[in-house]
């Protein structure tokens, strides 16, 4: 019998709550063995979905968890943590910012800013290691740019 999504998202919930999951395929072999039919591509969707984030647990050891969206402060925490385990560097050109994550970072982290809200921002398109923000205009950018300094201290 085939699994629904609603049981592969529940099995996904307990695994993250369970164990230190720290990238995608090994989410995936998890999965598989429950019988799960899964590619990366899926899990990627399913953790946006969730609103997990990859975490760092100790020095050079992440994992992926779910983080609350249940308020502005959860979102900013949400934000913080996915720009200080994963942003690489920011660059502005006009009214444009990219933001370079670890590699398979990006779409996380482009979640987490989306959901923050930032004002002036256009949309956000992300890729494997890149994300591209669009601002409406110039001015606007160099506003966020100002927002993220704190969270991102020397990366700039």
């Amino acid at each position: 019998m085939r699994k629904t999504k609603v049981e592969r998202l529940d099995a996904l919930r307990k695994l993250l709550s369970e164990k230190e999951v720290g990238d995608q395929i090994e989410i995936t072999k998890l999965l598989k063995d429950l019988g799960f039919k899964v590619t990366q591509a899926t899990i990627s969707r399913d953790l946006l979905e969730l609103g997990a984030a990859r975490v760092s647990i100790r020095p050079g050891v992440h994992r992926y968890q779910i983080i609350s969206e249940k308020n502005t402060a959860d979102i900013r925490r949400r934000l913080e943590i996915a720009f200080r385990d994963s942003v690489e560097s920011v660059n502005m050109s006009g009214n444009l910012m990219l933001i370079r994550t670890n590699p398979g970072a990006a779409a996380g982290v482009a979640h987490a800013f989306d959901q923050y809200g930032f004002q002036d921002v256009v949309g956000t398109v992300a890729g494997d290691d890149t994300i591209l923000a669009v601002c409406s205009d110039e001015e606007s950018c160099t506003v966020l740019r100002n927002k993220l300094l704190p969270i991102l201290g020397n990366r700039f």
